[in-house]
């Protein structure tokens, strides 16, 4: 358990034990690609709001 690598989630800053436990978010940027690590309950939220996101994109006028 020494060596098991500890992470801070990137929402919320708590501790997540294990490496393993912790969900990496991938972002693409203006300033290029990101990997952010999350705990569970931040992930949730976050791809609760991505879903949102997605639905208003899609709703747009794709007019052009």
């Amino acid at each position: 358990m020494f060596l098991a690598k500890r992470v801070r989630c990137f929402n919320c800053d708590t501790r997540i034990k294990n490496a393993e436990e912790a969900f990496a978010i991938k972002l693409n940027t203006l300033e290029g690609p990101h990997e952010v690590k999350m705990c569970f309950d931040c992930a949730q939220d976050f791809d609760k709001i991505a879903a949102e996101l997605e639905e208003v994109i899609n709703e747009r006028n794709q007019s052009i």
